[in-house]
């Protein structure tokens, strides 16, 4: 349902984001979250790092990530970038 919360396993950490924000894409890696399992604790597995994937949920909610970003910011970013390869 859209308003359930999805739980999401990256890299060790939890976040809870809500179904209607991963699936609003359809066709992209989270929108197909319905067609895998999840874990035995209900999340989903995602392999990376938790450390820039605020950015990505970000993203998903509509806000300009890329004009948050401050020059001591720039790591995250360039591994953000590398993850999206």
């Amino acid at each position: 349902s859209p308003q359930q919360v999805v739980r999401l396993n990256v890299g060790g950490t939890i976040f809870g984001v809500a179904h209607s924000c991963l699936t609003q894409h359809p066709l992209s890696y989270f929108g197909m979250i319905n067609l895998a399992q999840p874990g035995a604790d209900g999340s989903y597995f995602v392999d990376r790092s938790p450390v820039v994937f605020d950015l990505v949920l970000a993203h998903l909610r509509g806000e300009a990530v890329s004009q948050s970003f401050r020059a001591t910011e720039r790591p995250r970013l360039e591994q953000l970038l590398a993850d999206a390869r």
